[in-house]
């Protein structure tokens, strides 16, 4: 006969809503749980020998208060008090994927990817705002732009830049975008504000990176 778990203490209580939370859950009889967060399993699960303490990962999830529910051969435990997911932003590396299509964002604190995100053609050149709340991600193949808000993953805008656009700077106050676009040879100028292009700036054939101070 398979003994019911019990739950004592989630730590920590809140994440990000992107997920990539390393949690841990004390109790008891917590050999072989599953771990659900709103219904979204966990992954990463571990457990020690005695079966009082388990690890995990949290999902991603909608901001808010969720549940947290503990399966075993035994039964179900909810976490007292349960998850509070934040719009809070994980430091995290943001990497252009070419082929995909792509950006894969990866937590720095477990080297893990929380996050692929969809944006257009041949992806290239990434920036992060001073301010860490967007990444700029140059797709060369689609001549565009694509604003990720890096609390939540997902792109808010798509900008029209020149074609085959490849670095991307964001100014240090973070008011202004620059892309060098490797053909007609020029640099767009984009407003953090408006997600506008407000400038071209022509350059010597075939610029790549782009740096700013």
């Amino acid at each position: 006969m398979w003994a019911c778990p019990t739950v004592t203490a989630l730590a920590p209580p809140s994440g990000p809503v992107s997920g990539g939370t390393v949690f841990t859950i004390t109790g008891t009889h917590l050999a072989s749980a599953g771990v659900t967060f709103n219904g979204v399993a966990a992954t990463g699960i571990a457990v020690n020998a005695a079966g009082t303490v388990l690890t995990g990962v949290t999902p991603a999830g909608a901001a808010g208060n969720v549940p947290v529910v503990v399966t075993t051969t035994g039964g179900t435990a909810t976490v007292p008090g349960g998850f509070t997911y934040t719009l809070q932003t994980l430091p995290a590396v943001y990497v252009a994927n070419l082929t995909s299509g792509t950006v894969s964002v990866i937590n720095r604190a477990s080297n893990r990817v929380i996050a692929t995100v969809t944006v257009e053609k041949n992806p290239t050149g990434v920036a992060v705002s001073p301010q860490g709340n967007r990444a700029y991600v140059a797709n060369q193949g689609a001549n565009t732009v694509s604003v990720i808000d890096t609390a939540t993953n997902t792109v808010t805008a798509t900008i029209t830049v020149n074609t085959n656009p490849r670095g991307v700077a964001v100014s240090p106050d973070g008011a202004n975008v620059y892309v060098s676009n490797l053909s007609p040879s020029t640099v767009s100028v984009i407003s953090t504000a408006t997600n506008a292009v407000t400038g071209t700036i022509t350059t010597e054939t075939n610029p790549r990176g782009v740096a700013t101070l």
